[in-house]
């Protein structure tokens, strides 16, 4: 990190200033939302997080003069991409000061200021929330969101381990969205691109991580500088996320692990408390993304998400608290890549808060044969839009272990996909500097396997970087190839199989797959070759049994395959 006063500044501006507009939340009647009140006679002695809103805020010309001579520079130039007219407005001036000063005077602890929602969460009693929303400036008073995570799941390598000289056993997971071939032919790592994530803490000392460049770091749980470990930290079964995550996107480590964007400069703030059974709280969360807007970040990686005490109606882009926030980040510029959740095998069952915003790019997991993962959340929203947006992998993940400093293990979970895509937009960025979060959404999208074809189990399908990278804006959906002919067959051992397809011009993967979905073998069809030659073995040379087999590229399934039938 760059030590300056001007540095410091940018770093801690919006410690100081903190976040606007109020939008009230759904589903309120009068100044508190019913749901609360449920809460509270539920608990009539209980302590409460809630938000807080005011009234709009008077602005002045000369607030928002002083204001501009002290904000990143960095985000005003992101800014100047997204957005016509002026670059700052209301919302970046910091929240009613007069509500914060009434509120702080009747004794609440307040945690987070949000100049975006022109609002503050604090801990209040139950027997206090009229009070509170008594008071003149005050707009209205709501839960804040929780989401109780997950276990972070460990798992097993998959049934064959990519093990490529460079990326180790990582290089399955990255070769699926086609990242080494934007590393090796394209010389992209991410370098020149900010990157910011919200997370537990990360632990920078793993040999993976420690050449990471961390341009700033915040720990809004604990109100500190640092988010890397420290001594007396909680543990808890999600104490190594950060680190898992940040390994996924950042990583590098020859011959083990290799992130897609090892070179971007990062941003970190640790938003969630990491202790066994802690609910995870939307206002930290609100604080970070705002916080790494006004230091110029140009793509947030988060693997969180948020419905307690939202509904399944309210996933409709526009109710949840994250998801406003996310969208207003975008709105400045920033692409939001969120996870689309791990809920499709539990009542919730759909898409979790900031996924559903219209403005995020939501992923989802796939393993790494393209089949999605049972786990990985459906959508669509709430108003009918497709949710996820993309897919990566998300299940055997090989990441960095957070207990042993030159160790890695697998894990699963949509928490691993969206860093690996964020990792590519990076990538995206690097080469297209001028593109805005809207160009790589549609980037991503119109090139993704199923992009023909969207639904609410892959979205637009698993992304291909190579595609991505060669889009241009106002470019037509990519059509997935199709396997066309296979001869001869069937096929006796020992004949060498020609396989033809369509192809449209671009770097595709074919693969052959067994009646279980396994795959057997797989190769890189280069834009201009028309046939691949495949001698019956799988990918460690063993002659595979006679029976019937499927030839069709990777990542689309159910889509098209071509039926081949080995005999004796």
């Amino acid at each position: 990190m760059r030590d300056s006063s001007a540095h410091w500044k940018e770093v801690l501006l919006l410690i100081v200033l903190v976040v606007p507009l109020i939008v009230p939340p759904v589903g309120c009647a009068g100044d508190v939302a019913p749901i609360l009140y449920r809460q509270i006679a539920e608990n009539p002695e209980g302590i409460f997080t809630v938000w807080i809103a005011f009234e709009s805020r008077s602005v002045l010309d000369r607030d928002l003069a002083a204001l501009l001579e002290v904000w990143c520079r960095r985000s005003l130039e992101r800014r100047a991409k997204a957005r016509k007219g002026s670059l700052l407005n209301q919302n970046d001036l910091p929240v009613n000061r007069e509500g914060v000063k009434r509120v702080t005077e009747m004794g609440i602890r307040v945690r987070v200021h949000s100049r975006w929602l022109n609002a503050v969460s604090a801990e209040i009693p139950g027997h206090r929330v009229r009070s509170i929303a008594s008071l003149p400036m005050v707009r209205s008073v709501a839960p804040v969101a929780s989401y109780h995570r997950p276990r972070v799941e460990k798992a097993d390598p998959p049934k064959r381990e990519s093990d490529d000289s460079m990326y180790g056993p990582g290089f399955g997971q990255v070769d699926q969205i086609q990242v080494p071939v934007l590393h090796s032919s394209y010389g992209l790592s991410g370098q020149g691109v900010r990157i910011a994530l919200l997370d537990t803490r990360f632990d920078r000392d793993h040999e993976a991580l420690q050449h990471v460049r961390v341009y700033a770091e915040w720990d809004f749980v604990g109100g500190d500088p640092t988010a890397s470990y420290e001594d007396g930290d909680p543990g808890g079964p999600g104490a190594g996320h950060g680190t898992q995550t940040l390994s996924t996107i950042a990583g590098y480590r020859w011959g083990q692990l290799i992130g897609p964007a090892y070179g971007a400069d990062y941003v970190l703030a640790r938003t969630e408390d990491s202790s066994d059974e802690q609910a995870v709280e939307e206002d930290y969360w609100v604080a970070g993304l705002e916080w790494a807007e006004s230091l110029g970040v140009d793509i947030l990686s988060s693997s969180l998400g948020y419905n307690a005490w939202y509904s399944q109606d309210d996933m409709d882009g526009n109710t949840a608290v994250v998801t406003r926030v996310a969208d207003r980040a975008a709105a400045a510029g920033l692409l939001v890549v969120n996870s689309a959740g791990n809920e499709a095998n539990n009542s919730w069952g759909t898409i979790i808060a900031p996924a559903d915003g219209d403005s995020v790019l939501a992923v989802g997991a796939v393993y790494n044969n393209g089949v999605r993962v049972g786990f990985s959340s459906l959508g669509p929203t709430a108003d009918g839009r497709i949710k996820p947006d993309v897919m990566a992998q998300g299940a055997s993940n090989y990441v960095a272990s957070d207990t042993d400093m030159s160790g890695y293990e697998y894990a699963n979970g949509t928490s691993f996909a969206a860093p690996l895509v964020a990792g590519l937009a990076a990538l995206l960025l690097e080469a297209h500097p001028e593109w805005t979060p809207g160009d790589l959404m549609a980037a991503l999208r119109s090139t993704a396997t199923r992009a023909g074809a969207p639904d609410n189990h892959y979205g637009w399908g698993i992304c291909q970087g190579l595609g991505a990278v060669q889009w241009t804006p106002g470019a037509p959906a990519m059509v997935a190839p199709e396997v066309r002919l296979a001869s001869p067959n069937p096929f006796r051992p020992g004949d060498r199989v020609w396989v033809a397809w369509e192809n449209p011009g671009e770097v595709t993967v074919l693969g052959v797959y067994d009646c279980l979905g396994r795959l057997l073998a797989r190769t890189r069809m280069s834009p201009g070759q028309e046939t691949w030659i495949w001698d019956a073995t799988d990918q460690d040379g063993r002659a595979v049994a006679p029976g019937v087999y499927f030839v069709k590229t990777m990542g689309l399934n159910p889509d098209p395959a071509h039926k081949i039938v080995l005999v004796r």
